[in-house]
């Protein structure tokens, strides 16, 4: 059994280029303070949030986790470290988290066995009910 990502190749590309692309951006309007004042770093944010919400609506709609690039994207948000590509390694880290099956992912290998501790005590009660039943056929066979 193969796995297929939520996320196709081409998507990967466009989001990936549009995450190092705004990463970038940031890198270059946090060193260009002294020549264009505030207005570049401020127009960085403001694009870089615009792009966090879009792929987080875009992850979302496709049904794939969006705890790394939620991550990457709170990063994002404070000063000077943003010039860093972190959006661009949560970015990575999604797609990372896609492309693993399902069976693989430790949350639910815990899930797995959760479920089979509830189906192991089930079974244990239900032996326990059917030898009290049997305890009471036999006593009242007796008597």
């Amino acid at each position: 059994m193969t796995h297929e990502p939520k996320i196709s190749l081409p998507e990967r590309v466009l989001i990936l280029i549009l995450s190092l692309a705004q990463d970038g951006f940031e890198f270059i309007a946090i060193f260009s303070i002294p020549t264009f004042g505030p207005f570049l770093p401020v127009l960085a944010g403001v694009s870089g949030f615009f792009l966090s919400a879009i792929l987080i609506i875009w992850f979302i709609m496709k049904k794939v986790s969006i705890r790394w690039l939620l991550s990457g994207s709170g990063i994002e948000l404070i000063p000077v470290i943003n010039s860093f590509p972190i959006r661009t390694a949560g970015v990575i880290a999604t797609f990372i988290e896609d492309s693993i099956p399902i069976s693989l992912k430790p949350e639910d290998q815990k899930s797995e066995d959760k479920e089979k501790e509830k189906k192991e005590v089930s079974g244990k009660k239900e032996t326990e009910k059917s030898a009290e039943k049997e305890k009471l056929e036999s006593t009242e066979d007796t008597s």
